[in-house]
């Protein structure tokens, strides 16, 4: 298929399918924006962004890989217990595009059994919304996950908070155009990173606290399932397909 009819068909899908598409914040004026989290939960990190949710009265929607929550059952209920919502990232952290074994229904099945045990993994917690590993999603990612019942997810502004930088700059990221309905990326850990000492998220809660601090009295910080009550969704159909040199490998051990 040429590059130009698969286009097309992309183009054809999105109009007949837009349900499909992976939600990316909502059509209000409502004084309410979504912070989400992913890759944990973390003991060393996910308990102070949990303190810190708490100190401004905010709720968070925490996406979790499955292998995090089965060692940590104790933080994915605190998460609950304390008002968030708590979405899956998969069993663990990989593209849905770039491994996947050959054939359509070999990949169909994989791509669902992956999605499936990281929501059993949450139990009761599990909510129902779905956040690919890097985002990563093509057709075939959301016609598995809406199989299995679930929404996917997507964000309107990515913090970019991977790669070690200043706090500054990462809320400056997020405040800039801040608006109502939006969904923002963050993570309270990380799966994999390009640099060992990105695995430390003093920055990124720093830039939670600043951006908390920013929006105090002018938005207020909602769960996804919240958020989508207060206008039309908003949604992202194709996400563009990485190259397998574009995305950071975790190194050889992980710290503890």
């Amino acid at each position: 298929m040429t590059s130009g009819a698969r286009r097309r068909l992309r183009g054809a899908a999105s109009r007949s399918l837009p349900f499909l598409g992976a939600l990316t914040g909502v059509v209000t004026d409502a004084p309410v924006v979504a912070l989400t989290f992913d890759d944990g939960p973390d003991p060393r990190s996910t308990p102070q962004i949990l303190d810190l949710l708490a100190a401004h009265g905010a709720r968070a929607t925490f996406f979790v890989l499955g292998t995090q929550a089965a060692a940590h059952p104790g933080l994915v209920n605190r998460m609950v217990e304390e008002g968030h919502c708590v979405g899956t990232h998969g069993w663990e952290h990989r593209s849905l595009l770039l491994e996947a074994p050959p054939g359509v229904v070999a990949r169909a099945r994989w791509r669902r059994d992956l999605i499936a045990r990281g929501a059993a993994s949450l139990g009761y917690a599990a909510s129902g919304l779905y956040r690919p590993a890097y985002g990563h999603r093509n057709l075939g990612v959301q016609l598995a996950a809406r199989s299995l019942g679930h929404e996917v997810v997507g964000w309107t502004t990515s913090a970019g908070d991977w790669s070690g930088e200043d706090p500054d700059v990462i809320s400056g990221r997020v405040l800039d155009g801040l608006e109502p309905g939006a969904i923002v990326l963050f993570h309270d850990a990380l799966a994999d990173a390009f640099d060992p000492s990105f695995f430390d998220r003093a920055g990124s809660r720093a830039a939670v606290g600043m951006v908390l601090e920013a929006i105090e009295g002018r938005l207020r910080c909602v769960t996804v399932p919240d958020l989508v009550r207060y206008g039309a969704p908003r949604r992202r159909f194709f996400y563009p397909k990485p190259a397998a040199d574009q995305l950071p490998s975790p190194p050889e051990v992980h710290p503890t």
